[in-house]
Order: C-alpha cells, then structure tokens, then sequence
C-alpha cells in the first residue's frame, strides 16, 4: 500500500514562514524544536484548527447555527488531513465532583457492575439482605403503634422530568382520588399543572388508614395494590414527617430497613438517589475551623485573639460583641485578660459552642439608648455561620470563607454515597472501597477477583471492559492514581496521558492524535510505557503528531520535524526533517546537535555551598512515612522521586504552607509534621506554580512584569508632558507630586513607595488630566477620587493606618499624623500602638499590660511618634538602621509585637541598644550618640541614608562599650548625660565637635567606679528635668539647677540612689503639660500627668511613679510629644489664610461645647 501523507503548503500562522512540508500518516511524528520556535503553531493552530473546521463543516446548517464560526487557519492548503483530536495540557476540569473515574467512564462501568451483580447488605448490622414478601410488609406495619394513622403511597415516577399528564389522568379514570407530587398534596380532580423542566416525585394515595387489630386483609389487599402500581415499591407515611419505605426486591428482617431497587445511578455521587444526603456528593463539607477563628490562643481575648471578622469588636469597650463576652465572663466567672490556652476546656466550649440555650444577661449602651437582655449565646462558630448563610455580599462570603476549612463529611466519612449504596458488595468490597484502591492495586484485585458463576455469566462483559481502561492507564504510567483522585488536583501532564488512556479505549481508528509534551511530570522510568502506549495507539492505525522535547520520544519517533532555527520572529522555518540520525548529521539543527552529543548542558565544576538549612520534623502527609528532611538554603534544590512518591505533599503541603502561615499571615492550614527549624533565616516565601497568569485580554507581558509602569513613567517625564501640565495650571511638577503624596498619606497612611505602582498610575492620570481640565479644583477632585479607589483596595488588606474621612478632607489639609508609642526589646520584638490603648492613671499605680515578652527578653525602650517619622535603630555593635514607622506594623496592646529580624538583618549576637524618631525634614539637625562608657559623638543627620539591608556604622566602639543613648539636635541645644550612680553633667552641645559617622567620640563624663551611662535628654525652654529610677521613682526639678559643665567633667549629684530606689534608668526634659508613659521589663505601662510630679531640689529622693517589683523594673519611659516643626512648609499657607479670616476682636468667638472641650 502506498504510503499516504498530510500535505501542507504556504502554513503562516503566527510566527510561521510559508512553511510546507508532508507529514507521513499512521506514523508516530514528533514536532521538536527551542520553546517559542512554532511547534504548536503548526500542530494546533494549523493542522488541528484546520481538522476541526472541515469536521463543523460536514454538519448541518441546523448545528452550525448553535456551534458558531471557525476561522480558518492561515494556510494555503492541507491535504489528507484525518478526522482531528486534540490532547493538549490545558488545565483540567475543575469541579469538584470530577473524579479521575468519571473522566475515564471507568467509575460508570463500576456503576453498571455493582447495580448487577452487586450483594446488598443491611446498612445497619451489614447482614445480607434479600427481597420482601408482602406478609412480612403487613407484619413490620401492623408492629406500628395502635390507632396510627397511615397512608399506603404508590411510588409511581421518581425524579423524572415531564408534566406526566397522562399518568395523572389514567389514576384518575381508576377512581384513585388523592396524589402527593413533590412532598404537596393534590385532589386528582383539581387541575394539576407541572413544569416540564424540573425532575418531579409522584406518589398515588391507595389507600388511608388506622392501625388496629383487623385490618390486615384490608391492608394486604392494598399493599398488593400499590406493589403493582409502583413496580415492587411501597411507601407508608405515618403523618409525623416519617415515611417507611418497602420493597419486594431488599430488606432486613431484623432491623426493619427496606433499600431501594439497586440501580446504576444508586452508585452516582452526582444523582441525588445515590448522594450523601448531607454533603450532596461532594465528600467533603466548607465548615468555620476553630484554629483560623483563633490563630494564637497565647493571646488573650482582649489582646485580639478572636481575628474572625464580626469579632475583631470584642476589643474595643462600647461594642456588643464585648458585652456580650463580658456577660460570659460574669456568668461562668472567667477573665477576657486571660490567655484563651490557659482557659478550662469548659470555658472553651462555652466561647467556641455556645450556652445549650441558657440565656444570660447582657448590659449594653448603644447610640440609641442602653438596656439589658437575655442572650442564649450560640457560640463563635455558630454565629459566624449564621452571618455567612445570611449575608448577601459575595465580598463578605469570601471574607468568611478565609476562615473556614474543607473537612470530610461527617455523615459518609467523605465516602461521597449513601449509606445503602455504600453497603453493597462485589468481591466483599463496596465501589467506594474499590475506587479508592492505586490503579497497581485495582489491577491485582480485578485479576483475582472471586466472583459466583452467575455473576460470572451476568458481568463477564463489564469486567473485560473495566480491566482493559485500568490497563490502559497502568501503561501510560499512572498506576499510582486512585478512580477517586478529583481531576482538580492533578497536574496537566497526568491529565494529559489520562485522557490519552482514554483515547485508547475508545478504539477509533483512522484519527490524527495531536499531543503536546505527554511526558512533563513523568518519572523516567515510566517514559518507556508511555511511549509503550503511543506506539499501541499508532498501531491501532492512526497518526500521531507530539510536540516533544524528550529524547526518548524523539529516538523512537518514526519521523522528527525540526522547527526553527531560533524562537519568534527567529523561528518558524522548517530546519530539519527525518528520523533522529537524520537530524544528527544536519549542521543546521540544534535539536540534532544536543542529540549527538556535540552540544550538551555542562555539569558545575564546583557546586554553591549552603548557607544554611530548613528542618522539617515528622512530616506525616498523604503518603509520608513520618520523615526527616534537611533542605539547604541558599542553593537551587531539586525534590524528585517517581510519580506519586510525595514531593507535593513535602514541599507544596507541608513546607510551603507552613512558611506561608508564619512569614506571609497566610490563612492556610500546613500538612501533618512535627515542626520545621530554621523558619527564622527567611523573611517571606512566594509559590510560582503551573496555574495559568491573567487570561483578561488587556494583559500583556509588559504589564504582567511591571515594564509597563516604567514605560509610562519615562513618557509623563518628557518635555511635552511636563509642558502640558503646567499648560492650564501654575502647578509645577514638585507641587503636583507633593498633592498626590499628600493624599495617598491622608487616605491610606501609606507613603508613596508602599504603593509604587498605584502611585505611577496616579501621576501618569494626573498628566492626561492637566492636558484636559479646566482649573486645579477639578484636578484636585480627580486625585481624591483616584486615591479613593487605592484607599478600598488597602482597606480590605487591614493596612489603612489612619482614620480619616474623605469628606472631612480639604485640600489644604495638613498631612495626617497620629502619635503612637512604639516599644522595642533586648532580643529585638517591635511594636507600635496608638496611645489610646494607655489611659491616664495616678501617680504611684500599677499600670496596665503594654506588650507581652518571651523567656529572657525585657523591655528595652520606649518613645512617642508619628506615623510620618522615620525611626532609627542603633545596635550594641554600633550599627544603625533606619525605616519608615508604619513600616512596623500596628499591634493590640498586649501582644508580643513583631520580630524586628523580619524588617532589619541583625547579625548574630547584635541587640538594640537605643532607638530615635527623625522626619523627612531633618535636613540641619545633628544627631548626638552616647556610650556606655561615656564617649559622646555628633554628627549631620544626613549622613545617615534610610538604610535597611546591612545597617551603617552609627559610632567606632571600643570592646566592651555599647550604645547607652541618642538624641536628635539642632546645634545650639544644651545636653543632659545622666549616670547609673545618679550623676548630671549638663553642658553646651557646641562643645562637641561634629565628626564622621563611624568615628569612636570624645569623652562626654568621668565616670567613677561601677558607673555607666544610662541617657541622655535635651535641653528645651520652659522644661523641667525629669529622672526616674529602675524601681519606678521619678523626681523632677528645675533646668537651672544644674550648672553647665565642660565636656569631661563628673557631673553633678542629681539623686542619692539607694537600695529601695534603685538605679537611674533614664532622663528626660519635660513640659508641666506633657503626659509621662514608663515601660517596665514585664511590658506594664503607666501613664501619668507630668503635673502629678511636684517639682523638687536636686538631690530630693524623688516619689513613687509605679509599682514593681524586684523581677519587674522600669527600663524606659517617654512623654507625649507636640513638635510644632512636625509639619514645617505644609502648614505657611494654612497659616496666613487663618490670620486673614481670625476674627478683630477674641471675644467674637462661637461658645465652647463640651465637644471642644473634650
């Protein structure tokens, strides 16, 4: 017979250059050539485009209409091209009812086997169940209670389509008078019109009555009646919501239970006769988990344990969800400041299950009024139920949906079936049982199966169907698959070959197979059964074309077609044709050279070495054996192992989940292991998996990648650009950037580098409109609707700092702040909150929790600043750092904070020392460091860049000293040094030379013996000196006590330390109206009126601040800071329009409120 070809001529389609060329049919044929070459141009979007096409051609006008247009592939001409099937790797049925064997029609050959060679058994007590008699049916009914009413029904259709007219009236002209369709009741003379759509359930009424003795003739009448109406089938409603059902085919004798007729669509998790009845044949259900509700029960509920949206409230007094937990804590005497682990399990019942009805009293205040109520608590999980069944935004849906967890189903254990279904056998194994089995397995059990000669004789034909699709997927390598795997989680190469296997089990014959890489994600030692099956396919007599770059295939291809040379617009052209040798010895082919040896990938010389190692301990997922693995850090690691081995269930599981959950705040839940060590040497983890980027058609790489916001940036930066901008306006480029910054920190507390893409947007939109627009208000409101939209987009990312109205906005409006205490300890926990979170107690109190600490860890400083402010981080190895504040996030007030190695790289053994707020408009200011053993230092603050990577040397130590203070000047300020002992020196900043950065400093105090610099304040007019003790005694007394001293000098006795007292802690210049807030090694936090400290002479002992305790000493404290410069240019203009609209005389003035008293 000759030999027949696919002759294509003049093939353009896309980067393809007039290629012609003739594929040989019923031959294996492999497209090869470098990746963006042309490959599945050619095969997809050439050969099969054009198979399809001819196909939709040969129907009917009648379908074409409801198929729609195929373009026709830009060539000149194909001949001999076979009917067309497609087997690509486009992503896989994602429904969650799709199972590997349903794809395969396996699972529907099961389904037709159990139906009839299947043993049924007793659900309950799994005894072998046979068919009922109609005397055992009028002895189970007549066991009912006496004088209960029942009504004898007629199955007669069971979910079945159709108005069923003809039904309706036969039962009618048979003198039955009452029907039950869907669960209603019908008089059959009344008119009864049904949707011919919806699937209905009919049942006749035959008969009606009173259970007693005598009327068992009457009943086996009827019974007998009903049994003929209904094919074997009998219904017994009691009239209290209960319906018995009969059969003539199963039922048990000694638990009374009668199952269906047993039919294929009993084993469909897809049919509501055989789906789970609670789960619907799902397996699995989305239920609210306790865990993601409650991420760190360390936490108490008033330091936020409770995340789940609609209790984040609890927090906050004057909420009712904080009424409604003060309640609880009232009625079963528990404390909300109470960490939720060390709560009794009774208690965490009653927060996570609710009261069992028992109601208790809740006192709230609202807007419109206050009142107590009776509350039957229902529990967290309850609740949030509620609220995700009720709500009718999809936004809000997803938002709880973060919190819930799929969980098996509690009612089929996952089985997916029901309960009948589920109890009947073939070979002793039910269908869920079997489909579970790997294929390898399923195979050997299909072998050995033991079946009785009549079910021999009845499903010979099935079985020889089943045990040749297992086969078929056994050869192309996916033995380690179960017919139970949800096609939603398979990768595209196993969908690919399993639809592959199916191809081969429909037999066709005479059909071009068109595949793309069949053997990405197999094993190499499966490659040969793969290709086993390939060469089985083509034998069957059709035509493979594969777009291929595996060797093998490409070896034992009968043909290879080479495209090529390059990728792109450098490809498209046909390099080489024939077998493997052929394209080996074409100079041309670089397929061809990789394949001879000439061109090979070397092997390093020398391998990089790690830099360290993740432990991961008992990882116990999927098919994990409880194992150990030490992944190097630093280097490119390669998981391998065969198909199905466990690399998923390891890295995608387990370790990426895990990181996921600790550095991202992922709401994930990791696989089953111990622990993985070694989490701290990485700051975040990003997962670049095979799901498919943006399919919307306005993305392009350029815009994918980010290129795009350059390329607009660099065209707003031109001449023109720049021209039409000020075109319309007096607005220069400076201003326009300061309006937009200005805004984005009004509305999102963000600065313009957290936002960088949104902000080159904002600018490129500002420069169209400036082109377009009639005057500057109009573009003002353009930029506040603009930033609007960036303020929704972080909003629902939590990350909005500052909470201001747009409506409250005017566009002269300075940039908001809010003051904020941040703490720092000795092993580096950060965290900033708002001074709201510290009430105003006396002097001498105990204050409250301020921030949780770890074991030996203790506070180390504390400072009030804005959210504006950079802050400066100064190590006891003389390193600086510095960063933005709303860089650190905000926390609840008693927290443990945020681990500052996630923001800064401390190296191994450095601490921080100090810390120090600066702000963007610092320029002229020094900066002045301290040491432990009295050296002093200044130097230009603009030698200090916002640094975070590896820090910058701050001050030359000397062994053994450590950073004691910093504090930030203008040059002309007076300087306080205070020491342990208790000593002052007071002295002109002047008298230190300003030197470079890294320099050691001159000699600032003598210290005696034992002593060591604690702090250092500044000097302002009108102040007073404020010193606190570790034991929390604070004295303040006047500036002018103190003698300026030269630099050197010993300083001053400024308090007489004693035992009760303690050392000096700290210093700091105060104002009679700031607040004073001290921190304590355990996070207290007292906050006090300065006022409250009287003053006194120098060398008074001082009063009690707080209460502490010999393990719980003061280490810093701050007071609230009002820095008029803090706004500096913005506020000129604001400042020359309010003189101009001030009233002429103070007394014209609208009266006080208590509003603006407050």
């Amino acid at each position: 017979m000759a030999k027949q070809y696919i002759k294509i001529r003049g093939a353009n389609e896309h980067n393809l250059k007039n290629i012609s060329l003739d594929i040989p049919r019923n031959e294996l044929v492999v497209l090869t050539g470098l990746s963006g070459s042309g490959k599945s141009s050619l095969a997809f979007d050439t050969i099969y485009a054009e198979g399809q096409r001819r196909y939709m051609e040969s129907l009917s006008s009648y379908a074409r209409q409801f198929l729609g247009q195929m373009e026709k592939p830009d060539v000149e001409s194909i001949e001999g091209l076979p009917p067309a099937i497609s087997i690509d790797q486009k992503s896989t049925n994602r429904n969650p009812r799709s199972t590997v064997g349903t794809v395969t029609e396996i699972y529907d050959y099961f389904r037709l086997l159990y139906a009839r060679v299947g043993i049924p058994h007793c659900p309950k007590c799994g005894r072998e169940i046979k068919k009922q008699t109609v005397d055992q049916m009028v002895d189970s009914i007549m066991s009912f209670p006496e004088r209960t009413k029942i009504q004898l029904l007629a199955p007669v259709v069971r979910g079945r389509k159709g108005t069923h007219a003809k039904l309706l009236e036969q039962a009618k002209r048979s003198g039955y008078v009452r029907v039950q369709i869907d669960g209603n009741l019908y008089e059959l003379s009344e008119e009864i019109s049904l949707d011919k759509n919806i699937k209905h359930n009919i049942e006749i009424v035959v008969d009606r009555l009173i259970v007693k003795p005598g009327i068992e003739k009457r009943l086996s009448d009827s019974i007998e009646t009903v049994l003929n109406l209904a094919e074997g089938l009998l219904m017994v409603d009691t009239m209290d919501g209960n319906i018995h059902n009969f059969s003539q085919s199963f039922s048990c004798p000694d638990c009374g239970i009668s199952v269906d007729e047993i039919e294929p669509r009993s084993f469909s998790f897809n049919n509501p006769f055989g789906a789970c009845p609670d789960c619907l044949g799902l397996g699995y259900k989305m239920e609210f988990d306790i865990d993601l509700m409650i991420p760190d029960r360390s936490l108490s509920i008033l330091d936020g344990a409770i995340v789940v949206t609609g209790w984040q409230s609890c927090t906050n007094e004057g909420s009712f969800s904080r009424a409604i937990l003060d309640a609880l804590a009232r009625e079963y005497d528990f404390s909300l400041a109470t960490p939720f682990e060390e709560y009794p399990e009774k208690i965490q019942d009653i927060l996570i299950n609710g009261t069992n009805g028992h109601s208790v009293k809740v006192y709230y205040k609202g807007q419109r009024g206050e009142g107590v109520y009776d509350v039957a608590f229902p529990g967290l999980i309850r609740n949030v139920e509620q609220r995700y069944r009720e709500t009718g935004s999809d936004a809000m849906k997803q938002e709880y949906e973060s919190f819930m967890r799929i969980t098996p189903c509690k009612t089929c254990k996952g089985q997916r079936l029901k309960k009948e279904s589920l109890a009947v056998t073939v070979a002793d194994k039910n269908i869920y049982e079997v489909t579970n089995l790997s294929i390898e397995k399923l195979k050997a059990f299909l072998a050995d199966m033991q079946l009785s000669e009549q079910q021999q004789l009845i499903g010979r034909q099935i079985l020889k169907e089943i045990r040749a699709r297992v086969s078929f997927l056994s050869d192309v390598g996916l033995d380690y698959l179960s017919l139970g795997r949800a096609t939603g989680t398979l990768s595209g190469g196993e969908a690919q070959r399993i639809r592959l296997a199916t191809q081969i089990g429909s037999g066709l014959v005479g059909v071009a197979y068109i595949l793309d890489e069949p053997s990405i994600g197999l094993h190499q030692r499966d490659n040969d059964r793969l290709l086993g099956s390939l060469m089985k396919l083509r034998d069957l007599g059709n035509s493979l074309i594969v777009v291929e770059h595996d060797e093998d295939t490409m070896r034992a291809a009968d043909c290879i077609v080479d495209i090529g040379p390059g990728a792109g617009e450098h490809g498209g052209q046909l390099v080489a044709m024939g077998t493997a040798e052929d394209l080996m010895k074409n100079e041309d082919s670089i397929t061809g050279a990789y394949l001879s040896g000439k061109l090979k990938i070397p092997v390093p010389l020398e391998r990089r070495k790690p830099t360290g190692f993740l432990t991961v301990k008992g990882a116990a997922e999927n098919n994990l054996k409880n194992i150990d693995v030490k992944i190097p850090l630093g280097i490119m690691t390669c998981i391998t192992g065969v198909s199905g081995s466990g690399k998923s269930s390891l890295i995608n599981e387990i370790l990426y989940k895990r990181l996921a959950r600790d550095l991202n705040r992922a709401r994930v839940i990791p696989g089953k292991h111990k622990d993985i060590l070694g989490t701290d040497q990485l700051d975040k983890v990003i997962n670049i998996d095979q799901s498919p980027i943006g399919r919307t058609p306005r993305s392009n790489p350029a815009t994918y990648t980010g290129v795009f916001d350059q390329i607009r940036d660099l065209f707003a930066a031109t001449a023109d650009a720049k021209a039409k901008l000020s075109e319309r306006f007096g607005l220069s480029d400076a201003q326009a950037q300061a309006i937009v910054d200005m805004r984005i920190r009004q509305l999102t507390g963000l600065a313009r580098e957290d936002l960088q893409a949104e902000y080159d947007d904002l600018m490129a939109k500002i420069a169209f409109y400036k082109g377009i627009l009639e005057d500057e208000n109009k573009l003002l409101g353009v930029i506040k609707d603009e930033i609007l939209v960036i303020k929704e987009k972080y909003a629902d990312e939590r990350r909005t700092t500052i909470g201001i109205d747009l409506e409250d906005l005017s566009d002269e409006d300075l940039i908001p702040r809010r003051d904020t205490v941040v703490t720092i300890t000795n092993l580096g926990y950060i965290k900033r909150m708002t001074t709201d979170n510290f009430k105003a107690q006396n002097r001498g109190g105990k204050g409250i929790k301020g921030m949780n600490t770890i074991d030996n860890d203790f506070i180390k400083n504390l400072f009030m600043t804005n959210t504006h402010n950079y802050i400066m981080f100064f190590t006891n190895t003389g390193r600086v750092y510095k960063l933005k504040c709303y860089e650190i996030p905000e926390g609840s007030k008693a927290s443990r904070g945020f681990n500052i190695v996630n923001l800064l790289p401390l190296k191994e053994g450095e601490k921080i020392a100090a810390m120090l707020r600066t702000k963007d408009f610092d320029e002229g200011k020094y900066l002045v460091t301290v040491t432990r053993q009295g050296k002093i230092k200044r130097t230009a603050l603009p030698a200090y860049k916002n640094v975070r990577k590896n820090g910058l040397i701050a001050v030359g130590l000397e062994e053994g000293d450590e950073i004691a203070g910093v504090r930030l000047t203008d040059g002309s300020a007076r300087l306080f040094v205070a020491t342990k002992h208790g000593m002052i020196i007071r002295m002109e900043e002047t008298c230190i030379r300003p030197q470079g950065r890294s320099a050691h400093g001159v000699k600032a105090i003598t210290l005696r013996e034992d002593d060591v610099v604690v702090s250092m304040a500044r000097e302002r007019a009108g102040a007073s000196l404020l010193t606190v003790t570790e034991n929390g005694y604070g004295r303040r007394s006047e500036l002018e006590q103190y003698r300026i001293q030269n630099r050197g000098g010993y300083g001053l006795q400024n308090y007489k330390v004693d035992a009760e007292r303690g050392m000096v802690c700290g210093i700091k210049v105060v104002d009679e109206t700031d607040d004073i807030l001290l921190i304590s090694t355990d996070g207290i936090v007292i906050r006090v009126y300065c006022a409250d400290i009287r003053l006194m002479g120098r060398t008074a002992k001082g009063v009690r601040i707080m209460r502490v305790t010999d393990e719980n000493q003061v280490v810093a404290f701050s007071r609230t800071e009002h820095d008029e410069t803090e706004a500096c240019s913005q506020i000129e203009e604001t400042a020359e329009d309010a003189v101009e609209t001030a009233p002429e005389d103070p007394t014209d003035l609208p009266e006080a409120t208590e509003e603006t008293n407050e």
